[in-house]
């Protein structure tokens, strides 16, 4: 199941970062911000009319291809996890556990440094009880083959 999920995953953040890419090639930043006006008279709602401007200013070409390049780079490692679990790589499962906790104390900072709601609090638990299951995993996969 795990390996299916990092094919699919991989797959479709691939497939994303590509028609991002096309799309921000294709100057529609410009597009976004001549429906900026458009958008906020269509809206009534003070939370819509907040989240459009959030949105506009956070769609800059520079944003935009900073999120189609992480999308591009977690899309090929979560291929690259799934063809090593595939393969039965001894090193798979590790991969797998060292990637996700990897990214533990750059959430951990991020909390630090803007402070943590109990929505950010929620994802860093999760993604530590991810984290430490994974590297169960990877334990007990490394004393079967012993």
């Amino acid at each position: 199941m795990l390996i299916a999920y990092k094919f699919v995953k991989g797959s479709i953040q691939l497939m994303v970062a590509g028609v991002a890419a096309g799309l921000l090639l294709s100057r529609t930043e410009a597009m976004l911000t001549a429906h900026e006006e458009a958008l906020r008279h269509h809206v009534a709602n003070a939370w819509s009319l907040w989240l459009i401007g959030r949105l506009i200013a956070a769609s800059t070409t520079r944003h935009l291809w900073i999120l189609t390049v992480a999308l591009a780079f977690d899309g090929v490692l979560g291929l690259a996890e799934g063809w090593a679990l595939r393969r039965g790589l001894t090193w798979g499962p590790w991969l797998v556990a060292g990637l996700t906790a990897s990214l533990l104390p750059i959430e951990a900072a991020g909390i630090a440094a803007h402070g943590g709601g109990a929505g950010r609090m929620a994802i860093l638990a999760l993604n530590t009880i991810v984290a430490v299951y994974l590297l169960r995993y990877a334990q007990r996969e490394r004393s079967m083959r012993n």
